[in-house]
């Protein structure tokens, strides 16, 4: 649950693992059931049902109706949404109407929203009508393609959702006319597309804290189709694409991950030069890409990723993808990298402790939030438990990496106020 929850270092090493225990065992499912909803029964901000409801459902299989309160009375509101999420997920993973009455008559209170998803009706053709909107649209503005190309997608949007249509079209929509329309038609606006994406400059701009601008994400269809029709663009041009929109949404982090290993294979330049501006971008998190560089196990990054580790240079969110970058890549000296983030960490519990200690204040006196941004943990590690969570991940890698026996041998001592802090590494010894 902790896994879960704080989706901690780790996570998708155990998720397969944890998954078939779940599965099999019929009676830890029930267990971890029943401590999600004694989790939730304390309505924490901080606990996410939708989070929890995603990988219960997709675990989980009918025998879940057995755990389900008859009626909504004692249950309260995350636990509502929490039971209703499980049930609208494990529902349309194979929807039908049998299942919707046995879904209806086992939890009536939790499965009102429930409907069984509508067949899109195919719009019917007009092949003529079509062709007529896009050379309309490829003529209105001259010749200049990138209003050519923008007319072109909302033509495109209005053949395949209606005229009535406010949407932009997807890369779909624009494959699925292309394909119907004849090769005349689509020669001209391919043509459209490529000058467009000649002309067109992809970026990413900062223009406050934490705000960035970027080119509008609709020019980033006539690039993707021109791909997909075997068009092949220079380095420079698909190093802007990455830059811009690389990692912005993670549902479509591998479509940048196959861009980056095309550009890596015909120019090991400026693929570095592209990884260094997503991992050095403030805009974004060096998350995923961090674990891109794990995956291909390439050092490009690891000198910054130890130097980072050893002076504290990370928050809760890019911790653990550092750490696993270092221990995939395993450097030189990387054990005393270790020994140095966790010497570092274990001193700034600490000293948290001792300011918590001092802030002490009666129990009826509410302790003010502190504005947002601002905190006593330099690491932002939501002390004591992000901090102690980091601890145990970085103990985790020590024991893993080559000579764990050695760099823990240091660290025992049978009087550590840590003792069982690292129990979720499968440690059992204690550490100061």
């Amino acid at each position: 649950m902790k896994i879960w929850l704080a989706r901690e270092f780790g996570e998708e090493r155990y998720d397969k693992l944890l998954g078939q225990l779940l599965r099999e065992q019929t009676a830890l499912f029930d267990a971890v059931w029943q401590h999600t909803m004694d989790l939730l029964r304390r309505e924490e901000e901080s606990i996410s049902e939708e989070h929890l409801a995603a990988h219960i459902a997709e675990l989980c299989i009918d025998h879940v109706l057995e755990l389900i309160p008859p009626t909504a009375e004692g249950v309260n509101r995350s636990q509502n949404r929490f039971i209703s999420g499980v049930l609208a997920k494990h529902f349309y993973k194979e929807p039908s109407a049998q299942r919707l009455t046995l879904l209806r008559a086992s939890a009536p209170d939790f499965t009102g929203g429930l409907q069984l998803p509508k067949a899109r009706r195919p719009r019917p053709s007009d092949l003529l009508e079509e062709r007529h909107k896009l050379v309309v649209a490829l003529e209105s503005n001259g010749s200049n393609p990138v209003h050519q190309t923008l007319k072109v997608l909302e033509a495109i949007a209005q053949i395949e959702h209606g005229p009535r249509s406010r949407g932009e079209a997807t890369r779909d929509d624009v494959s699925q006319v292309l394909r119907r329309i004849g090769p005349v038609i689509t020669r001209r606006i391919l043509q459209a597309f490529r000058r467009c994406v000649g002309q067109i400059r992809y970026e990413r701009k900062t223009v406050g804290p934490s705000k960035f601008t970027i080119t509008k994400p609709v020019f980033e269809i006539p690039f993707r189709v021109l791909r997909d029709m075997g068009e092949s663009f220079e380095p420079r041009k698909i190093e802007e694409l990455i830059c811009c929109y690389g990692y912005l949404s993670v549902a479509e982090s591998g479509s940048y991950e196959e861009l980056l290993d095309e550009l890596r294979r015909r120019d090991s330049e400026t693929w570095g030069r592209c990884i260094q501006q997503l991992l050095e971008c403030r805009d974004t998190s060096i998350d995923w890409p961090l674990r891109y560089l794990s995956r291909i196990k390439e050092p490009f990054y690891v000198q910054r990723c130890a130097e980072r580790l050893r002076q504290g240079l990370f928050d809760r969110i890019n911790f653990n993808s550092l750490l696993e970058y270092l221990i995939t890549v395993q450097p030189a000296a990387h054990d005393e990298t270790l020994r140095s983030c966790y010497c570092l960490l274990r001193d700034r519990v600490r000293e948290c402790e001792k300011l918590r200690k001092g802030k002490e204040r009666p129990v009826n006196e509410v302790t003010p939030k502190p504005p947002k941004g601002e905190s006593d943990d330099p690491f932002d590690l939501d002390v004591p438990y992000g901090a102690n969570s980091s601890l145990c991940s970085c103990l985790w890698a020590m024991t893993t990496s080559g000579r764990g026996s050695s760099l823990l041998s240091g660290f025992a001592t049978k009087r550590s106020p840590w003792r069982r802090m690292s129990s979720s590494a499968g440690l059992v010894f204690g550490f100061p």
